[in-house]
This record gives structure tokens, C-alpha cells and sequence, in this order.
């Protein structure tokens, strides 16, 4: 597993929503809840559900790169000033380029959204505290064999999402 392959292993299992507004809004929206669903499983000591939850905030990054046409490689930035901000920070300021982008149809600053893109991903690779890039790829291709779990054929369905099979789902993930 890598980046150029885990964007296009997420794109299999992410439907647009039928416009880029909407696209654009399920990505930002994600992305902050898997945010949440990561600081709960870091409470609770599971280790197991941390990493999934971080590798899917990565998914989310990885389909709005898709939608953006952005290739999530190159949006990995090892280099960047490790500043003071948070991982929230970032989504947030994210969501607001979003919110202008739907509320007011003001164009999208590409610039300073893959900057922004940028340390979001950082920020998620820092939190995985992985002592190589293996780990982080390892959570990865967990994340994306559960999403095979999840949605074994042709990709999202709206029955799968909702009627899951969470032991076999936590059976991926602990490989």
C-alpha cells in the first residue's frame, strides 16, 4: 500500500453526491467527525479503532483530493513547519473555504487549499505516531479491507452503509 493506491482504493467505495458542493460538504463534514470518533477511541485505549478512525480521516482527504483532482502523494509534506495548530485547526479552516465555496459560490482558493490540505495530512500522520511510513500503510490497507467488508462488489451502497457488519469490519482492522 501506498498513497497514489490507497486514493484510488478509496475512491471505489466514496458516490458523489451529484455535484461538488455536495461533494465537497460530505468530504469536510467527514472528515471533523472521524476527528471526534478518533479522540473517543483515544479515551477508550483502543488502539485498534484509533488507527482506523486516523486512516479514515485519511479517506476523506483521499476522496476530496479525488475531487479536486489532486493527487494525495503529493499532498504528503514530511517538510512543513510542525506549528502550534491542532489537527481542527486545519479541518476548520477547511470547511470554511467549503462553506463559501456552497453558501456563496466564491471560487475555491487552490492554492491555499492544498496548503491547508497539507498539514491536515500531516497532522493525521503525526497522530498515528508511526516510527515508519509500514504502520501507517498497514492501517491503510486495514481501512480499505474493511471497506471491502463493507462493500464487497461494486462499491458504495447506501443498504451497505447503513446495515453493517462490524465484527467482521473489527476482524479487518486487527489484522
Amino acid at each position: 500500500m501506498n498513497f497514489q493506491k490507497y486514493q484510488r482504493e478509496a475512491k471505489r467505495t466514496s458516490a458523489s453526491m451529484g455535484s461538488d458542493k455536495l461533494d465537497l460538504s460530505h468530504m469536510v463534514l467527514g472528515l471533523h467527525s472521524e476527528y471526534n470518533e478518533f479522540i473517543d477511541a483515544m479515551f477508550k485505549g483502543d488502539d485498534v479503532n484509533s488507527k482506523e478512525e486516523l486512516a479514515d480521516m485519511i479517506w476523506y482527504v483521499a476522496n476530496y483530493a479525488t475531487f479536486r483532482n489532486y493527487s494525495l502523494e503529493t499532498l504528503v509534506d514530511r517538510n512543513l513547519s510542525s506549528e502550534y495548530h491542532t489537527l481542527p485547526y486545519y479541518t476548520s479552516h477547511l470547511q470554511d473555504l467549503v462553506k463559501k465555496f456552497v453558501a456563496y459560490n466564491k471560487e475555491i482558493n487552490r492554492k491555499e487549499e492544498v496548503e491547508i490540505l497539507k498539514h491536515i495530512l500531516l497532522k493525521i500522520i503525526i497522530l498515528f505516531r508511526a516510527d515508519d511510513d509500514e504502520e501507517i500503510f498497514k492501517a491503510l490497507q486495514n481501512n480499505i479491507d474493511k471497506l471491502y467488508v463493507r462493500f464487497p462488489d461494486d462499491g458504495f451502497s447506501e443498504e451497505r452503509a447503513i446495515n453493517r457488519d462490524l465484527q467482521s469490519e473489527r476482524k479487518e482492522l486487527e489484522k
